[in-house]
């Protein structure tokens, strides 16, 4: 009944993949980076993991590859997609958009940094330039921004000017080559590795009056959910064509 398992996994897979595909739900949050669903053969898993001098467990095989088995798919961990979404003008002057590379650094009520491409900044009773959500957009040196009344001017590489005057340079960081982003809940991000130091960037390009939109293709989004649900049926199929098989010989071997 290898089938049966075969079918399975592939329905399996579909329906964790339909639920990360529901990307368009965020497909007007500001600053949203999409996941990407990844699948792979099964076999190819289990023949690499059995391949010369590779370890299973804790059995080693000394042979190669010995044939295909059809056993399914296997749905990986999903892919991070941190490409730039479209831009649009607002005209405020706390909103903040960055082009190319790089995380605004915000410091959390729990007193930890986290990174964000959310640019939708307010300023509190305090001065302070936060997020809708309190978090508070920090400098280069770590420390909150806090600005006084007046009109406030942000350059590309970050300068904070308050009436002609410099008081701060925003925090916009990226992770050294080698090292990766982790998503922590809607649009807030942490380094893979925690040991990974993100390092300021010389020349952000920062836009203010802009925001970035969310990165979702909802044209690739919707031809993707199809994909997935003509995959879906074609592997009820051979389900219900195996369960048959099993049901037939269950009632013929019970005959004899």
């Amino acid at each position: 009944i290898g089938g049966y398992y075969t079918a399975v996994s592939a329905m399996s897979a579909m329906m964790a993949k339909q639920q990360i595909i529901g990307n368009l739900a965020n497909l007007n949050s500001v600053g949203y980076k999409q996941d990407i669903p990844q699948v792979t053969e099964f076999e190819r898993i289990l023949f690499n993991a059995l391949g010369p001098r590779s370890a299973l467990g804790n059995v080693y095989a000394t042979t190669g590859p010995v044939g295909r088995l059809g056993t399914g798919i296997e749905l990986l961990p999903t892919a991070l997609d941190l490409t730039t979404g479209p831009l649009v003008t607002t005209d405020r002057p706390l909103d903040l958009a960055l082009p190319n590379n790089g995380f605004f650094r915000l410091l959390a009520a729990a007193g930890q940094f986290i990174y964000t491409r959310t640019g939708t900044f307010l300023r509190d009773n305090n001065g302070a330039i936060v997020t809708p959500q309190g978090e508070v957009l920090t400098d280069i040196n770590g420390d909150p921004i806090t600005v006084g009344p007046g009109p406030v001017a942000i350059h590309g590489d970050g300068s904070v000017y308050l009436n002609d005057q410099l008081v701060a340079q925003i925090a916009i960081v990226e992770l050294p080559d080698g090292e990766a982003w982790r998503k922590v809940g809607l649009l807030h991000f942490m380094p893979h590795n925690p040991e990974a130091q993100p390092e300021q960037l010389a020349d952000p390009g920062l836009l203010q009056g802009y925001l970035e939109q969310s990165n979702v293709d909802p044209e690739y989004q919707i031809v993707e959910m199809m994909s997935i649900l003509r995959i879906y049926e074609a592997a009820q199929a051979p389900l219900s064509m195996t369960d048959e098989t099993i049901a037939q010989a269950v009632r013929e071997v019970g005959r004899v």
